[in-house]
C-alpha cells in the first residue's frame, strides 16, 4: 500500500520532477481539468469533492511515509487545487454565455492564478497550512484553488 500512496500523491509520479515538482503538478492539473469539460455540471462537483477527501487521506499516508511536513515529492493537493479552480470555470460557462474559445484561456488563467495563489498564500490558505498532517497538505491549496477560480469567475461576469 505504500507505494499506491507515493504513486498517487506524486502525480504518478510527476512530484519527482525537478526543479518544480508543485509547478509541475499544478501544470499536471490543469491538464486534467479537460477531462472534465464534457461532464455535467452535478458530476464534476461530485469528482472533485471526493478527490479532495482522497487527497486528504493519500497526503496524510504519504507525509507519514516520508516522515517530513508537506514533502514536496506530495502533489496531489496542487492537483486538487487547479481542479477546484477549473469548477468554477465549467460549471459558469453555460450560465454566463462564455463562447468556447474563452473556456481553454480561463481555464489558463485559473492555473496561472492558482500557482500565484499557492506561493503567497493569502489567508486562510496560510492558515490551513500550518494544520498537520493531510489538512495542512491539503486544504491551502483548495482555498488558493478557490481564490483563483472566483477571481476568474469575476473577470468572466465583467466580460474579460
Amino acid at each position: 500500500m505504500k507505494k499506491l500512496y507515493l504513486i498517487l500523491a506524486s502525480g504518478f509520479g510527476i512530484g519527482y520532477l525537478k526543479p518544480f515538482p508543485g509547478g509541475f503538478g499544478s501544470l499536471e492539473g490543469f491538464f486534467i481539468s479537460w477531462l472534465f469539460f464534457n461532464l455535467l455540471p452535478f458530476t464534476r462537483y461530485i469528482i472533485i469533492i471526493f478527490l479532495i477527501f482522497l487527497s486528504l487521506f493519500i497526503a496524510n499516508e504519504a507525509e507519514k511515509i516520508y516522515n517530513r511536513k508537506d514533502p514536496h515529492e506530495i502533489v496531489i493537493d496542487e492537483i486538487v487545487g487547479v481542479l477546484t479552480a477549473s469548477l468554477f470555470i465549467l460549471n459558469i460557462s453555460e450560465s454566463l454565455n462564455i463562447i468556447f474559445f474563452k473556456i481553454p484561456l480561463s481555464l489558463f488563467l485559473a492555473f496561472l492564478l492558482f500557482v500565484v495563489f499557492d506561493s503567497f498564500k493569502p489567508f486562510p490558505a496560510n492558515y490551513f497550512q500550518n494544520f498537520k498532517g493531510g489538512l495542512g497538505v491539503v486544504l491551502d491549496d483548495v482555498i488558493s484553488g478557490i481564490y483563483a477560480g472566483l477571481f476568474v469567475l469575476i473577470l468572466n461576469m465583467i466580460k474579460f
